[in-house]
């Protein structure tokens, strides 16, 4: 069971299905490679309505189930931070790591599967492996993680560098990754990948802050004004629950705050707070990015504004 609410207020209601795929990722989404390769593209210009459309459309198109290699387990798979391939960092280690390995569910098989076939020095499968997992779910972060590990190994920096981006974006602790990637990037060459990946995080934050300043959005400070962007239950997807999350058990409230403007339309999503769980996090953003909005109106006229909304997940 999922609800959600306005913080300017205490409606509460059900989000119903709906919104059609837009153009832009249709085009990009030709082939499972051009649409992971379209992802990375929005994540490092900034682009998250584009980025978060990408990966419902990858999703829809080209997860299936996973691979039947991913059906058994990795070949000399070990309960150990030895599948911490990357970064040896503590911090990175913990956002790796997955826990016990004897009944995983898919996700973690095939990522498995993946890192073994790093270790065994077999980067095109390990890649190949990632791209259907990440088909699969595409805003889990280690999956991002493992496959920048895996364009590193084959010299391709600036995929590495765009996957990392992508990875820092769907994280609980975007600011423990970043950190984890400064000390990362003192590594010398094998650093270059992190590097260039703050530089890229330094030029998306820029890009952001730009947008938001050229629109002049109107600040939410009353709380008890209804004269703010009121969204449109049947515009957006209703969020489900996650397969991980419910065998995890796994609640909260996700809190998020939408930049719309004056047509109705969210430019930018942040996220204020976390409910603790990247899954529930994760599928609050991708179902809530494709809402509209009754725009907030000055004197007669629509004008850009934040408004901030909570999704509540429990359990029945």
């Amino acid at each position: 069971m999922s609800t959600f609410r306005r913080l300017i207020g205490a409606a509460a209601g059900i989000l119903l299905s709906a919104a059609a795929v837009p153009g832009l990722a249709l085009d990009a989404c030709a082939t499972r490679d051009t649409c992971l390769d379209a992802i990375m593209d929005a994540a490092r210009s900034g682009r998250q309505l584009d980025e978060m459309a990408l990966m419902r459309a990858l999703a829809r198109t080209y997860g299936t189930r996973p691979s039947a290699a991913a059906a058994h387990p990795a070949p000399g798979a070990r309960n150990d931070d030895a599948f911490a391939v990357g970064e040896p960092d503590t911090v990175l280690i913990g956002l790796l790591r997955d826990g016990d390995r004897p009944g995983l569910a898919a996700p973690e098989r095939q990522r498995a599967l993946a890192l073994a076939y790093l270790q065994a020095n077999k980067p095109a499968e390990a890649e190949l492996e990632l791209h259907e997992a990440i088909a699969n779910q595409p805003s889990y972060a280690p999956f991002w993680l493992d496959l920048a590990e895996v364009y590193a190994r084959q010299g391709r920096r600036d995929k590495a560098a765009a996957a990392l981006v992508v990875a820092t974006g769907w994280t609980v602790d975007a600011d423990a990754l970043r950190q984890a990637y400064a000390r990362a990037a003192q590594r010398g060459g094998a650093g270059a990948p992190y590097a260039q990946a703050l530089q890229l995080l330094a030029a998306r934050t820029e890009a952001l802050a730009r947008q938001e300043a050229a629109l002049a959005p109107q600040p939410a400070k009353d709380a008890k004004s209804d004269a703010m962007p009121l969204m449109r239950f049947d515009t957006c997807i209703k969020p489900e629950y996650p397969r991980a999350a419910l065998r995890n058990e796994e609640t909260g409230m996700v809190e998020l705050s939408f930049l719309v403007d004056g047509g109705g339309k969210p430019v930018q999503i942040r996220k204020i707070r976390s409910s603790g769980s990247a899954n529930l996090d994760n599928a609050t953003l991708l179902s809530l990015s494709t809402c509209s909005f009754k725009p907030l109106t000055v004197e007669g006229k629509p004008v850009p504004a934040w408004v901030a909304v909570q999704y509540v997940w429990t359990l029945e």
